[in-house]
């Protein structure tokens, strides 16, 4: 789903809404008791901190299904690979017609009431192919390795809380096609949407941005099968745009409201280097915090 900023504009009373809504789910300002950032903030720090928990893994975010896919990319049948996930909601199903599996699952990370806590959940689709690029049902068929997978996110909700930032995600989407599932180490490329609130906070404001990320990767790299500190282990670039209409509830205010930007990401080492315009942001990939650079 492709937003403009009309869309954005003529949305506002639903952004209230969630607004308000935020505000009593655990997302106020008085629901955090440890120091915050004491940095004032801007419209671009502001986005890089949405754009960071959009990709960490602990949220629930693209290092998150990399590490799906990867595992994907691991098993010798589908229904293995249901098991690695815990909160699967019935077992995978098997369209013999496209030759492509479905599986939805609820994951939950940290406690509630505790500093972090993640929910979410997810429906993907996976489709092994062989080196002509035709489906076919298994990772392996008659000792023949898939070449690629073609992977898809239908949709995915869920809330993401920290002591700096809560994530409610209302929708997201995205078509991969990885490459090399056959060898060590897999290729990916493909584009991600999310549609979101994010409410921020710090000792200067509080304030909740209503946004769309849209990326667009290729040759973004992970080894296959399930890895441990698997976010160390993701390399690759993504670019894109950034749209939100921002709302300050509390304390200091850049004055934008309406914000559009364009941006780079490079993976490596367990961080996210993000550039917008002239300026750059490190984000940790397991937790999407700021890193000490910033």
């Amino acid at each position: 789903m492709k937003l403009s900023l009309i869309t954005f504009q003529r949305s506002l009373p639903i952004f209230l809404l969630l607004l308000v809504f935020s505000l009593f789910t655990g997302c106020s300002k008085d629901s955090a008791t440890a120091p915050l950032n004491t940095d004032i903030p801007t419209a671009n720090k502001d986005i890089s901190e949405a754009v960071a928990g959009s990709i960490a893994m602990d949220n629930g975010g693209i290092v998150d299904q990399l590490a799906d896919l990867a595992a994907i990319a691991t098993e010798s049948d589908s229904f293995t690979v249901a098991k690695l996930w815990a909160g699967s909601i019935g077992a995978p199903n098997y369209d013999s017609a496209t030759g492509t599996w479905r599986l939805q699952f609820t994951r939950e990370r940290g406690e509630s009431g505790g500093p972090f806590h993640a929910i979410f959940t997810r429906t993907y689709t996976y489709q092994y192919r062989n080196g002509n690029g035709e489906p076919q049902r298994q990772w392996v068929v008659n000792s023949d390795t898939a070449c690629s997978i073609q992977f898809g996110i239908l949709e995915g909700s869920g809330e993401c809380r920290t002591l700096r930032i809560c994530k409610q995600l209302t929708n997201m989407n995205g078509s991969w096609l990885a490459t090399g599932v056959n060898t060590d180490t897999i290729t990916i490329s493909g584009t991600y949407e999310c549609i979101g609130l994010d409410t921020l906070r710090s000792y200067q404001a509080v304030r909740a941005m209503q946004y769309q990320l849209n990326l667009m990767f290729t040759n973004i790299r992970c080894l296959r099968g399930k890895s441990v500190d698997f976010s160390r282990q993701v390399t690759g670039n993504m670019s894109g745009t950034f749209l939100a209409n921002v709302a300050f509830m509390s304390g200091y205010s850049y004055g934008e409201t309406n914000i559009f930007r364009n941006m780079n990401i490079a993976m490596a080492e367990g961080d996210a280097n993000i550039t917008i315009g002239s300026e750059r942001f490190m984000g940790d990939l397991a937790t999407g915090e700021p890193s000490a650079d910033n």
